[in-house]
């Protein structure tokens, strides 16, 4: 999302305008003519508008931050659920390699087996190598 451009001004710029729209009404009273009065108004009706902007200005920005600050949230709950699955993950992974341990240990023995046990007992059924009680 592209931000787009705020009016808002900083504490000290809001202050000079309100400084400067307190000496347009001050200096209202030398006006000696309905021409410099008129443009008086003009310049203070000027100033007001440039502080309200800034106001909203400042007011979308709190707005932008609360929500920025809610997306945030947000996505430091997506990432924590994330690291969860990737802990667990390599929980997983670390089982699937000891079972491939267990069972490369395992085809090992099956190997000496096989090399030790004649072939002819390797064909009969695990049934018969059980001694029958005499």
């Amino acid at each position: 999302m592209v931000p787009r451009k705020c009016n808002a001004l900083s504490n000290k710029q809001m202050e000079d305008l309100r400084a400067r729209l307190g000496r347009q009404k001050t200096r209202q009273g030398e006006l000696k003519t309905n021409k410099e009065f008129q443009a008086a108004i003009k310049e203070m009706d000027e100033t007001k508008k440039e502080i309200s902007q800034s106001e909203d200005g400042t007011l979308e920005l709190m707005d932008s931050i609360e929500r920025l600050g809610k997306e945030v949230a947000e996505l430091e709950k997506e990432l924590a659920e994330k690291r969860r699955k990737v802990e667990e993950t390599s929980g997983l992974q670390r089982e699937v390699d000891e079972v491939k341990s267990r069972l490369d240990r395992l085809e090992g023995i099956r190997q000496l087996v096989r090399e030790r046990v004649a072939p002819e007992l390797l064909k009969r059924p695990i049934s018969c190598w059980k001694s029958k009680p005499e």
